[in-house]
């Protein structure tokens, strides 16, 4: 063999061996390297997502955020003008009123005295359900004169006819004005009393009240008649009552009627646990 035939050889030799490795090293790595910016770029497009939606909230916060702080530094509380004791009086019993109204003691417990202002210590204490006791202290720091509770003790009632009631003790602070501060005479009262659907201190479970108002008891009643929003029963005192949609039973209330299967169905609520009796025409009762 030549030379030169021998060094032709050796070069295509070469050159086939760079062209198959050249097109494993691009059939093999750069696939690879790509799936990962691949990847990259699915993780980069998602928070991309996610950013421009919390973006688009932006201008909504922003405003709820001005109107809060607008709120809370244009919120109208006042001193009140002097520590008379008679004057805080009649302003608690004007807060314990209507919808807010406990069985409440009124006491004083000390005075401190500053330059510019001075409060004094009240202690009131009772007993009311706990939706009026809510909306009482509602008023009480929410009301325009300066109060600021500093104690308070609720413990709820154990009779079962009593469960959503408490009783509570409860100590706060009346703010009023001394020296050079000034303070209006206005003394405005909360009226959007807050609405409580349960007492969170009454027990889930408990034992069945006894029937003090004399409510139809289902248990003993069966249905006469029915029309479009009321039922008719004989109870278990014998008397025909009328009852409405939402109307009271023994330890429930009436649901829903249903004129054309004759029928009246109860929500009734025993010692905490929830069922439904329905009643129909010719049957003294038929349970759930």
């Amino acid at each position: 063999m030549s030379y030169a035939l021998r060094n032709t050889l050796i070069l295509l030799s070469t050159l086939v061996i760079m062209i198959a490795g050249g097109w494993v090293y691009l059939g093999q790595y750069p696939n690879k390297e790509l799936e990962a910016y691949d990847k990259v770029i699915a993780d980069r497009e998602k928070d991309l997502a996610t950013f421009k939606a919390k973006s688009e909230s932006f201008d909504l916060v922003r405003e709820q955020y001005i109107r809060s702080m607008y709120r809370k530094e244009n919120y109208n509380k006042e001193l009140f003008g002097s520590n008379n004791v008679a004057d805080i009086y009649d302003f608690i019993r004007q807060l314990n009123d209507g919808p807010a109204f406990t069985q409440l003691n009124f006491s004083t417990v000390d005075s401190v005295v500053t330059d510019n202002y001075g409060y004094v210590t009240i202690q009131l204490d009772g007993t009311s359900s706990y939706r009026n006791f809510y909306a009482f202290l509602s008023r009480i720091e929410q009301s325009r004169p300066i109060m600021k509770v500093i104690k308070l003790q609720v413990q709820p009632k154990t009779a079962p006819e009593e469960l959503q009631d408490v009783v509570f003790i409860l100590t706060a602070r009346v703010f009023y004005a001394r020296g050079s501060t000034t303070s209006s005479s206005l003394r405005t009262i909360l009226t959007d009393i807050p609405s409580l659907r349960h007492n969170p201190l009454a027990p889930l479970i408990h034992a069945i009240p006894s029937n003090t108002d004399n409510l139809s008891n289902l248990e003993s009643s069966r249905l006469v008649a029915v029309t479009a929003g009321s039922a008719f029963i004989v109870d278990q005192s014998g008397r025909m009552v009328r009852i409405d949609v939402g109307g009271r039973v023994y330890l429930g209330f009436l649901e829903r009627v249903s004129q054309s299967s004759g029928s009246a169905t109860f929500r009734l609520n025993k010692g905490g646990i929830e069922e439904t009796m329905t009643l129909r025409i010719g049957q003294p009762t038929n349970p759930k």
